[in-house]
């Protein structure tokens, strides 16, 4: 089911997300940024290029994936949590493919995304390299960007929320 949301505050950075992407579109806005990640801390330029960095990655390496797989159902969880507590917006910003969940005219249409089977299948799809949506918390004014790179920015728009980075805590997900 789609809902219209006609009057939306950011309406214009949506407008500006769906034509430049997320760099480029959120340098005017006042805001924070935090990330959940995979990782601990954020790694050097050294570390980067030495770790596997993505879910196709470490299979090519061969490596055991129990760690990943612990990520992935962290992050899957920590969605199907904040969708009970939150409206959240799949973003199409990128041209992925996939139908686009939200249009650049007048209104924003937006697909509650609620469904435990929705949640799982299109997080793990987004890890495992398939397709990437990114998602709006329009009552937390917050993005969370998806990224193949196990590492997904948050960015908290004025006025700050840190409703995400504490929920991703809560979930025992890095945030740095």
């Amino acid at each position: 089911m789609f809902h219209r949301i006609s009057n939306w505050h950011y309406y214009p950075l949506v407008e500006d997300l769906l034509e430049n992407g997320i760099s480029d579109a959120i340098d005017p806005y006042e805001h924070r940024c935090q990330q959940i990640s995979f990782f601990s801390r954020c790694l050097s330029t050294e570390e980067y290029i030495e770790e596997d960095m993505t879910y196709v990655e470490m299979l090519e390496s061969k490596k055991d994936l129990s760690d990943y797989f612990a990520f992935e159902k962290k992050l899957i969880d920590f969605f199907i949590d904040i969708s009970k507590k939150s409206k959240i917006v799949l973003l199409d910003i990128r041209s992925r493919p996939g139908k686009p969940i939200l249009t650049s005219k007048q209104t924003v249409k937006w697909k509650q995304f609620d469904s435990p089977g929705l949640i799982n299948k299109t997080i793990t799809k987004g890890l495992r390299e398939e397709y990437q949506y990114d998602f709006f918390l329009p009552e937390h004014h917050t993005i969370i960007v998806s990224n193949y790179d196990l590492t997904w920015p948050i960015f908290m728009l004025k006025p700050y929320s840190d409703f995400a980075v504490r929920e991703a805590s809560r979930h025992q997900l890095y945030v740095w």
